[in-house]
C-alpha cells in the first residue's frame, strides 16, 4: 500500500531533475519535475515542480527554492536555506 492507499501496488513516481552552475559566479540553478501515478486510484495522482537558486559565499551556501504541485488548493512553498561545508 502506498501512503495507506489500498490496492496501490504498481504505483510509480518518476522525476526529471536538472542543474546548471554559472561558472565563476558561484551561482547554481536547479529545476525539478515529478509525477506520481497511484495504481487503481487516479484521484491521488499529482505532479510537483520546483526551481532553486543558490550562491556560494566562501564555504557557505545560501539558497532559495520555490515549489508547487498541481493538487487543487495547494499553495506554492518557498524555502530559504543556509549551509556550511566542513
Amino acid at each position: 500500500d502506498l501512503f495507506g492507499i489500498s490496492d496501490s501496488k504498481g504505483s510509480v513516481y518518476m522525476e526529471l531533475n536538472g542543474s546548471y552552475d554559472i561558472e565563476e559566479s558561484g551561482v547554481s540553478v536547479g529545476v525539478h519535475y515529478g509525477n506520481q501515478t497511484v495504481a487503481n486510484n487516479s484521484t491521488s495522482d499529482y505532479a510537483d515542480y520546483n526551481l532553486s537558486v543558490s550562491k556560494d559565499f566562501s564555504g557557505y551556501s545560501v539558497g532559495v527554492m520555490f515549489s508547487k504541485t498541481d493538487i487543487t488548493g495547494d499553495k506554492s512553498q518557498s524555502v530559504v536555506s543556509v549551509s556550511h561545508s566542513m
